[in-house]
């Protein structure tokens, strides 16, 4: 379909940090809003990254003139108030950003005198997820879709570079906990994130808290 490629080539490509889009359409005359989908004839972008002003502004440059946007069905609702440059009319355009999942980390770790620091640890871990840093800016991690991996973490935190000598292995329970916990899915330990969800942290205590032991 011309119009769902151009949408999505138009955002991916015109619209600054725009990194995921996903289209959801409902082509036919069915309003299934009252299970959770789209109204009859409408399309939701899922939009991961960029201004939501821009956004809206490039979805109504780009659409046909008689599609209708729509937010929420498969993530959180955006509606942003954007002005023809014809006539000045004004137009309500709406579409999705993706659900964050928020993840929060516990590690216990042994450490050396080299050791980097709790803050240089959850900055690490946050821009491989994405979210806020120590610092209150934003990192761009994982896409949507995304999931967390467990071992990524541990390559992350554990080396020479950070004074990290292992996790601590003789506390109570795993020396990684994380909220939602991870499972092992193929054989691999991580938090599953669904279709149009992404994984976001932040780099303070209360996200990520790290129990140190000095070796």
């Amino acid at each position: 379909d011309a119009t769902h490629d151009a949408i999505v080539e138009a955002l991916v490509n015109e619209v600054e940090n725009v990194s995921s889009v996903t289209l959801f359409e409902n082509k036919t005359n069915t309003d299934n809003t009252s299970s959770g989908g789209l109204p009859e004839y409408s399309f939701e972008a899922v939009v991961f990254g960029g201004s939501s002003t821009e956004v809206a502004e490039t979805i109504f440059e780009t659409k046909g003139v008689t599609s209708r946007d729509y937010g929420g069905a498969n993530g959180t609702e955006v509606t942003e108030t954007v002005t023809a440059d014809s006539n000045g009319q004004q137009f309500d355009i709406s579409f999705s950003r993706p659900t964050e999942v928020d993840i929060d980390v516990t590690l216990d770790l042994v450490i050396d005198d080299t050791y980097a620091g709790d803050d240089e640890i959850r900055d690490d871990i946050v821009r491989y997820i994405g979210g806020t840093l120590a610092d209150g800016s934003q990192t761009t991690g994982l896409d949507v879709n995304d999931d967390v991996f467990i071992d990524t973490i541990r390559d992350i935190v554990i080396g020479d570079e950070q004074g990290v000598i292992a996790l601590e292995q003789s506390v109570d329970g795993s020396p990684i906990e994380t909220t939602p916990s991870y499972s092992t899915i193929d054989g691999v330990e991580r938090i599953d994130i669904g279709e149009s969800e992404v994984a976001q942290a932040e780099a303070e205590a209360t996200s990520i808290e790290i129990n140190t032991r000095e070796l």
